[in-house]
């Protein structure tokens, strides 16, 4: 095993550079998942005197020195995409929000507002991340897509695009006629989510949740938010919406019967029993 010296996201992109020019005569496919800006909270020499003096809180510190060095990394790779792969389809998307101060996960500082919940919860703070789709000459710039998407759309997206048949069972669909305007209606008629005890599904701009409550070890009822006037889930509509809930949760319980077991044991925020 080679031992390599370095930060780490400078490490990652160098090989990411590397592998794209050992490839620039066949097409290739890279999947490059950084460690920034996830803990430790570790300021690069090179990267201190770019943290902003006004910030005093060394944690916060660290984690704007991974952001900016996840920025720099960025910077580098599109750069050479731009010079010798013009012809590149670019997804970026963290995989899961901030964790904020929570003493039950690796926290890094991060924040969702006006989001409400973190990391580990199936609130949009755990669940809605920044997803960019970058595409030169095929897939129009600087344009805001509204409908929701999922990272299970990468997988047939590329597929399509590579002239390939995505696999059988596959939750994700082909995001480019929906980005380049060739369709106009949303990719998804719904979008569920499970995390354990937790539960959560988004039809339109209803959203059904049960989310685990950290600080009291619980997990919540069922609750409802209108997203399109209260993307911070503070207003639970389920009590005067219950044919709402109703029709939420048999489509998330068809969803989930569709779905494996674990396979293995974790923690309350996880699934508590492994499958048999």
């Amino acid at each position: 095993m080679q031992k390599l010296d370095g930060y780490t996201t400078d490490i990652f992109t160098d090989e990411a550079l590397s592998f794209m020019n050992r490839h620039t005569a066949k097409p290739w496919f890279l999947y490059l998942a950084y460690n920034a800006v996830h803990t430790p909270l570790e300021i690069a020499e090179k990267l201190k005197e770019r943290v902003p003096a006004s910030v005093t809180d060394p944690d916060r510190r660290g984690y704007l020195s991974l952001l900016i060095g996840l920025d720099d990394a960025i910077g580098r790779l599109m750069a050479e995409v731009k010079a010798k792969h013009p012809d590149t389809l670019v997804f970026f998307f963290s995989d899961n929000g901030g964790s904020g101060k929570r003493p039950f996960f690796a926290t890094n500082t991060g924040r969702n507002t006006p989001l409400r919940g973190d990391k580990g919860q199936t609130y949009e703070g755990g669940i809605r991340v920044p997803f960019f789709v970058s595409w030169p000459g095929k897939l129009p710039s600087g344009k805001t897509f509204d409908h929701p998407v999922t990272a299970l759309d990468v997988l047939p997206t590329s597929c399509a695009v590579a002239g390939v048949k995505s696999p059988e069972g596959v939750e994700g669909v082909n995001l480019v006629p929906h980005l380049n305007g060739e369709k106009s209606e949303p990719p998804h008629d719904m979008l569920a989510w499970r995390f354990g005890p937790q539960q959560a599904i988004r039809k339109g701009n209803h959203k059904l949740v049960i989310a685990r409550d950290f600080e009291a070890k619980k997990n919540s009822d069922w609750q409802l938010f209108d997203l399109s006037t209260d993307l911070g889930e503070q207003n639970d509509l389920a009590a005067s919406k219950p044919e709402v809930v109703a029709e939420l949760k048999a489509a998330w319980e068809a969803w989930d019967s569709k779905n494996v077991a674990p396979l293995w044991p974790g923690t309350p925020n996880e699934d508590p029993k492994p499958a048999k």
